[in-house]
């Protein structure tokens, strides 16, 4: 068997994860001694341009590093996961935290390990923090108390992304986050399903003004999204210019909360909005004609390129409003999924001019074949 071959045929593609699987796998049935003079230096040079996010080291690789010795692919890899399918129990995490061969990872995933407190502590011991561009610590314990910790860390210089995804966080977290050394230079923050409150909102405003972060993910946090002065007031900070990506779904979001997206004069690089409430929300008022011309007439409408509008109960007047110009004709992907869209909607989206779309997602509407045919025909 030609290991170095297939390797090499293997690293002239384009990355994916199911071919970094593969090369793992490769890597771990080369020849010893080939793969030190050989096929690691080469492997590494080409690996380099692949995303760091992408290189996770199989849990096969964990286990050997962590009670034993790294195996001979290990420089590779640059994001290590633990997961409840390889669970962070006490004795992993004084694994991670004393292991001496954690200084290239730059991505670090410890989802729903019952983190908090102490164990926290211990985590932010590990070598390998700070090195860290992107820490996941969604799904633990972690509350507004855990990120004082974190934020007054100073061996988190480098990090770029940080996920919080259902940890409990109220208010006093988020306004720890904003006052970090490390704030000004994060790019992306997942904070959704917590708990943040409207002050929570506005602690975020203002910390925009003195950061650069390109996505927010503020996903069912209805105590705090559902009121939409404090919304406005985030999406009016002048320092929301920098977002990319703004993902508001599962929120009890009506037409209130889309004209203080619209209203606003800073949402001018938006790619993408989440701005879903989910097909079992069915309190909040429907959006109108009206609201959607506002969204299309509206300077975020423009550099658009992903739009999520499920659940709102659209039908195909409020449709027509939406795509009857050529102001969302850089959209790729629309979501519309779970409204009360019928066959006179598909032959409005048939007529739009979306030249771009290449993901439409009509789901849980009231299209018959009819519909089918005109969008087939489109």
């Amino acid at each position: 068997m030609d290991t170095f071959g297939d390797i090499r045929s293997l690293l002239q593609l384009p990355p994916t994860e199911e071919r970094w699987g593969t090369l793992c796998a490769l890597l771990d049935a080369a020849p010893a001694r080939q793969m030190r003079d050989l096929i690691l230096p080469y492997a590494l040079d080409h690996v380099s341009r692949w995303p760091d996010a992408m290189r996770v080291a199989p849990w096969r690789w964990l286990v050997q590093t962590f009670t034993a010795s790294p195996p001979p692919g290990w420089p590779l890899a640059r994001h290590i996961s633990f997961s409840p399918a390889a669970p962070l129990n006490n004795s992993w995490t004084e694994r991670v935290a004393a292991s001496p061969h954690l200084d290239r990872i730059t991505h670090l995933s410890l989802t729903s390990c019952h983190i908090g407190g102490e164990k926290l502590g211990r985590v932010l011991d590990a070598p390998c923090i700070p090195r860290l561009r992107a820490l996941d610590l969604s799904y633990n314990h972690i509350r507004d108390d855990g990120l004082r910790g974190i934020t007054r860390t100073h061996r988190l210089e480098r990090l770029e992304s940080l996920h919080l995804v259902d940890n409990g966080v109220i208010f006093h977290g988020v306004k720890f986050i904003g006052d970090s050394s490390w704030w000004p230079d994060l790019k992306e923050l997942w904070l959704g399903h917590n708990h943040l409150t409207p002050q929570a909102l506005d602690a975020l405003a203002g910390a925009l003004d003195v950061g650069s972060l390109e996505h927010l993910d503020l996903r069912a946090n209805a105590h705090g999204v559902g009121q939409a002065t404090h919304l406005a007031r985030l999406a009016g900070a002048p320092g929301a210019s920098s977002l990319l990506s703004l993902d508001l779904g599962q929120n009890p979001l009506g037409p209130e909360h889309l004209r203080a997206l619209t209203d606003s004069p800073h949402l001018t690089s938006l790619r993408r909005l989440g701005f879903s409430i989910g097909h079992t929300r069915r309190d909040a008022r429907p959006l109108e004609p009206s609201d959607l011309l506002a969204l299309r007439a509206s300077s975020l409408a423009g550099p658009l390129r992903e739009l999520s509008l499920a659940g709102h109960r659209l039908d195909s007047d409020c449709l027509a409003a939406l795509v009857d110009g050529d102001e969302l004709r850089e959209l790729t992907h629309l979501d519309l999924r779970f409204n009360a869209l019928g066959d006179a909607a598909a032959s409005v989206l048939a007529r739009a001019n979306l030249p771009n779309l290449t993901h439409l997602d009509l789901s849980y509407n009231r299209l018959t074949s009819r519909g089918a045919r005109a969008l087939a025909h489109a």
